[in-house]
């Protein structure tokens, strides 16, 4: 994946597309990229909208490449890779997922990424874990404000996205 790389944590993906295409100062034109990890909820909802919106898509696994989680989203994998997106997974074939694999799934995405953007989450959530590594790991976080996660981070002095 060239370009920028921008990890969504999202709901309202094509509104946020063009508001974080303008706060990079990167035109709408397929550069930005979305990192995510195939999770049902908001990760399948970026990634779903991504791949229809024509951006370039990663998905990273908390298990081996050898099966889906959730299930739901094998479609969803299957259109990532013939869009020519990429999938990985830092676990050999046979690896179920367990729950510590998320949180190392987490760091991988946001290590792959550029900017973490935050739409909503709680406190002591994948999603605030994620923002805590992006900050040790030096990944520019942007968030959403509206939730008590996000006005937290703005908070702290994250870079508000509006």
């Amino acid at each position: 994946m060239g370009g920028e790389k921008v990890n969504r944590v999202v709901t309202r993906m094509q509104m946020l597309n063009r508001l974080a295409c303008r706060q990079a100062g990167v035109q709408h034109d397929g550069r930005v990229g979305v990192i995510s990890g195939l999770a049902a909820g908001i990760d399948s909802l970026a990634q779903a909208e991504a791949l229809r919106s024509g951006l370039q898509v990663a998905a990273v696994l908390a298990h081996g490449l050898d099966m889906v989680y959730p299930a739901q989203n094998q479609a969803l994998l299957e259109g990532i890779v013939k869009s020519g997106g990429v999938v990985v997974s830092e676990h050999p074939l046979g690896v179920k997922p367990r729950p510590e694999y998320f949180l190392a799934r987490n760091r991988m995405v946001v290590g792959l990424s550029q900017v973490l953007i935050v739409v909503e989450g709680r406190k002591r959530s994948g999603t605030e874990a994620s923002a805590n590594l992006a900050a040790e790991m030096g990944v520019e976080v942007w968030a959403v404000p509206g939730s008590e996660l996000t006005d937290e981070l703005i908070e702290e002095g994250v870079t508000e996205l509006k």
